[in-house]
């Protein structure tokens, strides 16, 4: 993940256009996302910033999506062109994850990896474990538009191209804000620092659509360092299948949150941020719209801005 100091991590929409539907990947698809690198910029203004919602300015396409990895070398080669289907725009993309020996680069989430020389696409991977599914996240800086793409495991078979080609909403996530130091153009997120781990416990949602639809959520931010738990309320207004991010904890204004709702396959994606620190952390959620009451989830890996 990478962004500025200056600007907030804003979880949105993970809709995706998928042409496959039969159950066996419905049921692959709900899963704890627990590590997914969703990419996304807003920019932090005030302590009480105005709840938005993600707007899709078109489609993306990635084309010929391949994988190659190497095991002995522990590196993963990813090859694929992204394509904007509202401008016709095409990025060729085809960059190396090479790991270290904390991780095997075939079931990780490496992060901040550039699509190519002169591009201005950056890309993020999110592996789930349980589900055994991956998310590949493209991001444009100078477009400040992003995509959510989903493969299972068993798609991404070494040197073969994908098919059909997937399709998925770009997302409009407002100004993407550049550091400037020295050696380098964008300072990118701190992906190595060990900055701890959060959990979220007891997550209490409900909605009720009659008059004014509504959804209400409770639950307590663990960081897990002897600190005391801090209580986060949220009521938002609109649907239950609705996304959004930068909702200010009540009485908290120091934790914002955002949720990523996938309405074709049921889970959301909650981005929780400590603002003053400038730290965030991602937590998944299945069957959203179906259970009130949700384990916990984590401790999950906490990244800087």
């Amino acid at each position: 993940m990478f962004f500025s100091a200056s600007s907030i991590q804003s979880l949105i929409s993970l809709s995706q256009t998928h042409p496959r539907s039969h159950t066996s990947q419905t049921t692959t698809f709900k899963m704890h996302y627990s590590s997914i690198l969703a990419l996304a910029g807003a920019a932090f203004a005030a302590a009480t910033p105005a709840v938005t919602t993600a707007r899709a300015e078109g489609t993306w396409t990635l084309q010929g999506f391949v994988r190659t990895c190497n095991d002995t070398a522990n590196t993963c080669n990813y090859k694929f062109n992204l394509k904007d289907n509202k401008s016709g725009r095409v990025d060729a993309c085809d960059f190396a994850d090479i790991a270290d020996s904390t991780r095997k680069a075939r079931w990780s989430s490496p992060s901040n990896l550039h699509c190519a020389a002169n591009s201005t696409v950056y890309v993020n991977v999110g592996y789930d474990q349980p589900g055994n599914f991956f998310v590949v996240v493209p991001v444009n800086r100078e477009t400040s538009l992003n995509g959510f793409f989903g493969y299972t495991a068993a798609e991404l078979t070494d040197g073969s191209v994908v098919t059909p080609d997937h399709t998925s909403p770009s997302l409009v996530v407002e100004t993407w804000e550049k550091k400037k130091a020295a050696g380098a153009a964008v300072i990118g997120r701190t992906a190595t620092a060990n900055l701890g781990a959060w959990t979220v416990e007891g997550l209490h949602r409900t909605c009720q659509t009659s008059k004014i639809s509504t959804c209400n959520y409770s639950f307590q931010i663990n960081q897990n360092d002897g600190s005391k738990k801090t209580n986060c309320y949220l009521t938002q207004k609109g649907a239950p299948t609705q996304s959004f991010y930068t909702a200010v904890c009540q009485k908290q204004v120091d934790w914002v949150i955002s949720w990523g709702y996938n309405k074709q396959y049921g889970f959301a994606v909650m981005t929780v941020v400590n603002v003053p620190r400038q730290l965030d952390a991602f937590f998944g959620f299945n069957d959203v719209n179906f259970v009130t009451y949700f384990p916990n989830i984590g401790p999950n890996p906490v990244y800087a801005l």
